[in-house]
């Protein structure tokens, strides 16, 4: 979880210009949402069907970023083991992979939130 100092600085400093507006002020606290939903923390595993594979656990699931040995060449991404499911790719590297399923996570929960990302 985002610490709640730094999460109430990002929103006294998105609202202090907008003091008088509330529809903007809203606005602009809809805006920094999506930047402070936690960064997913990867950990390497190992695993004999792929070349690198890392995993990130969330309240929604595990997602796996990968380079299979059994896929065409590049790297991939999936949710599993929750109530929804996610998979993407190829992807040109590990770093866009892991960017993928970072987007991805953000998106499912500001959904929850009933809140769309256009990021």
């Amino acid at each position: 979880m985002t610490d709640p100092m730094n999460a109430r600085d990002m929103i006294s400093k998105a609202l202090a210009p907008l003091v008088n507006r509330p529809n903007m002020a809203a606005d602009a606290v809809l805006a920094i949402l999506p930047d402070m939903v936690v960064p997913l923390v990867w950990e390497w595993e190992s695993d004999f069907h792929c070349t690198e594979l890392f995993v990130a656990k969330t309240s929604l699931g595990q997602y796996s970023a990968f380079a299979s040995e059994e896929e065409q060449a590049g790297y991939y991404v999936e949710l599993e083991d929750g109530a929804i499911s996610y998979s993407g790719g190829p992807f040109s590297s590990m770093d866009e992979a892991k960017a993928a399923a970072n987007a991805h996570n953000v998106a499912q929960v500001m959904a929850g939130l009933g809140i769309g990302v256009d990021k």
